[in-house]
């Protein structure tokens, strides 16, 4: 086979698999947990929590909200200023379940408000 005959058919194969792995992100949506379930098994792993905002505290762009459900409490912390939500609001987070200080948290790439 011909060298431009391979590299069209690869960049072929390459856009399918791009393709294909954008449809998956967009279709696979991660399950809500309760916060008391969140243990060191999850480590590491995204996550999705709901909550009531109780506390928010602000460390130059860095924030640490604290985000309590029916079931427990959990430090929720965001890396930047993109995400505006209020203390007594209810927030959606999905991020990385971490460990600081022998605490877990979630590391959070989206959190927002979400109506009751």
């Amino acid at each position: 086979m011909e060298d431009t005959t391979l590299l069209k058919i690869s960049f072929i194969v390459a856009a399918i698999g791009v393709g294909i792995l954008i449809i998956l992100g967009n279709v696979i949506t991660l399950e809500e947990s309760n916060i008391a379930k969140l243990d060191k098994k999850s480590l590491d792993k995204n996550v999705k929590i709901k909550g009531y905002i109780q506390n928010i505290q602000t460390f130059g762009s860095i924030k640490i909200i604290e985000i309590e459900d029916n079931t427990g409490k959990i430090s929720v912390v965001v890396f930047d200023n993109k995400f505006s939500v209020k203390k007594g609001s209810i927030a959606e987070v999905d991020g990385k379940l971490t460990i600081r200080e022998g605490k877990l948290q979630v590391n959070a790439e989206t959190i927002r408000t979400v109506q009751v």
